[in-house]
């Protein structure tokens, strides 16, 4: 029997692979079972490590938040401040102005015053005077006089309960006397009426009633 060395030799290569083969595959599986490992024990550490860390941020989250809304409430209530005066000043601005319009219309009201009582003083001083100034009776009828004691009038007509006494006047100057003839069987009182142009030229009614005890009285200017 002959030796194949050239045989021998190649199944021991081949065998000698086999055993590389079986020796790499084992170290690769350990480098890689060992890589795992460590990944699991990176993983729990840096899952600690982190943990804190992650309490930290929440701690802080909260606290920054609890710190934006204490600055969102104070700009509120600045701004309701500045609202509240913005108010007040608007106010105040619409009391000074209607101060200012009310002193405006005073010195217009008080000059409307002035002159309003200055043009009734000065009709009042062309105004008459017509006062009763004695009177009689005969038989049914009365009679009773009118003296004009104020200034002198013009255009003068003399009604009694809306009759006319007599033609009218021209004038009627101061000191002269208008008779004026009634009934005592008329119904008292008595109602005349004096209408005059005063020396501006405005026209006037003034109007009295006789009474039944021959009082003669104003009853009212027109």
């Amino acid at each position: 029997m002959l030796f194949n060395y050239e045989k021998t030799n190649r199944n021991w290569l081949c065998f000698k692979c086999h055993l590389d083969y079986r020796v790499w595959t084992d170290h690769l599986l350990e480098m890689v079972s060992g890589c795992f490992h460590d990944l699991k024990r990176t993983r729990r550490f840096l899952a600690g490590l982190t943990a804190p860390l992650a309490l930290l941020w929440l701690v802080i989250g909260y606290f920054q938040q609890s710190r934006e809304l204490a600055l969102n409430t104070e700009a509120l209530k600045l701004q309701q401040e500045e609202l509240r005066r913005q108010v007040e000043e608007t106010a105040a601005l619409a009391k000074n102005a209607g101060r200012q319009a009310k002193a405006a219309e005073e010195p217009a009201s008080l000059n409307s015053v002035i002159i309003e009582n200055e043009e009734k003083e000065r009709r009042e001083r062309y105004q008459p005077n017509f006062v009763a100034d004695g009177g009689g009776r005969s038989g049914e009828s009365q009679y009773m006089d009118i003296l004009n004691t104020g200034v002198e009038v013009n255009e003068v007509s003399i009604l009694l309960n809306g009759s006319a006494q007599s033609q009218p006047q021209p004038r009627w100057p101061n000191g002269m006397r208008q008779q004026i003839r009634y009934s005592t069987s008329d119904t008292f009182p008595l109602n005349v009426s004096i209408q005059f142009e005063d020396k501006l030229g405005d026209r006037y009614k003034l109007d009295f009633e006789i009474t039944a005890n021959n009082q003669f009285r104003r009853k009212r200017a027109a």
